[in-house]
């Protein structure tokens, strides 16, 4: 996103509104490539409107500020340390280094899980040690739906100049995710063993801690080819992306291309807090 000096206030804005919106946050339970049904989301509190509080212009402006807080975040997922000091010196807004600190801890705690091996069931984050995280996270849902209704994209936005056009963009962002919606499952009916069929075809089974929740099925039936994904932004390396294979039958599955690959402990990340912006898509879409 381009950042510009009229970005400040806007930032500030954005900072109100998520102080005020973390007190409505209450526990759910997110998990890394779960989708939507992963999600338990009990009686989370939605962002309040009623004052013209537009969530994508939020969100676009807290996720601005997030990017800007890059060059002072070193260290490699799992490792990752914010620099405080060195934030608060150069005055940014104390809020906005108080959110990024949990994105980083959240982060670092996840892959921390990962690292040690806990399937999907168990490798997550508990929002209310991060509410901050939280209220992010719920305030891009909300922007999600938004945008949903109106149908505008991050490729309507580029056009029209509201968005410049780069590497991390291309990969997808809070504010425009990439792609914003589900992908649509098509059928596989080779005529012969499924796992054969997807092995041959590039797939792997999928991380355990990056196969979802879903009752329907099981990590051993979960499956991922490594892509890069194409748009009008640009191209996101492989293997920030993938295509997703489950098996429905011994010889039928069923392939979802082209959304960002939850194996997040496998590769490089495009931009610091990829992390949570994969597992808040996969909440979502």
């Amino acid at each position: 996103m381009h950042i510009t000096q009229q970005a400040a206030p806007k930032r500030e804005r954005a900072r109100r509104f998520l102080i005020a919106l973390v007190g409505t946050i209450s526990a759910v339970s997110l998990t890394l490539g779960g989708g939507g049904a992963a999600a338990n989301q009990g009686n989370l509190g939605r962002p309040d409107h009623s004052q013209g509080k537009d969530p994508q212009a939020q969100i676009e402006d807290l996720s601005a500020g997030l990017e800007a807080l890059s060059s002072y975040v070193s260290g490699e997922p799992g490792a990752q340390v914010l620099g405080v000091a060195a934030a608060s010196a150069d005055g940014v807004d104390t809020d906005l280094i108080a959110l990024a600190a949990e994105v980083v801890a959240a982060q670092n705690e996840l892959m921390g899980q990962i690292a040690q091996g806990a399937p999907a069931a168990e490798a997550r984050v508990r929002p209310e040690a991060y509410p901050r995280l939280a209220a992010l996270n719920e305030l891009a849902s909300a922007a999600a739906l938004r945008r949903a209704a109106n149908g505008r994209t991050a490729v309507d936005a580029a056009e029209d100049g509201e968005l410049s056009i780069a590497a991390a963009n291309a990969c997808g962002t809070y504010d425009y995710p990439m792609p914003s919606y589900s992908p649509k499952r098509y059928t596989a009916s080779p005529g012969y063993n499924i796992e054969t069929y997807f092995r041959n075809a590039g797939f792997h089974e999928t991380g355990g801690y990056a196969c979802g929740t879903n009752p329907f099925y099981s990590c051993a039936e979960d499956w991922t080819q490594p892509r890069s994904y194409a748009s009008g932004l640009g191209t996101c390396s492989s293997p920030r992306f993938r295509n997703h294979g489950r098996e429905t039958g011994a010889t039928t599955g069923s392939i979802q291309y082209g959304e960002p690959n939850p194996e997040v402990g496998d590769y490089v990340w495009p931009y610091w807090n990829w992390g949570s912006y994969v597992n808040w898509w996969h909440t979502n879409y």
